[in-house]
């Protein structure tokens, strides 16, 4: 459902913002290791998660991949919005 909210052409910056705040959401609670901070600063990355040694597609490039949009699109996504939603 967000994500057929964000293919749609006519959707509005405000709605775009927090449809796209709304999936980061979702995308941090399935995929941990991949907020920002998680990894990093001694801790190794943790693989657990996977059946394979594949990594998850970090949240751009995942949802550029879900919406036909190009990453660079969700990049420019307005900061601070995800922390209205939590």
């Amino acid at each position: 459902m967000i994500d057929e909210n964000l293919r749609r052409k006519e959707c509005e910056p405000a709605e775009f913002a927090y449809q796209t705040a709304r999936r980061k959401v979702l995308y941090e609670l399935k995929f941990e290791e991949t907020k920002h901070g998680a990894t990093g600063r001694g801790r190794e990355k943790s693989r657990n998660y996977y059946d394979s040694n594949e990594e998850p597609d970090r949240f751009t490039l995942n949802t550029a991949k879900a919406t036909g949009k190009s990453e660079r699109h969700y990049n420019a996504t307005p900061p601070g919005i995800a922390s209205c939603i939590r």
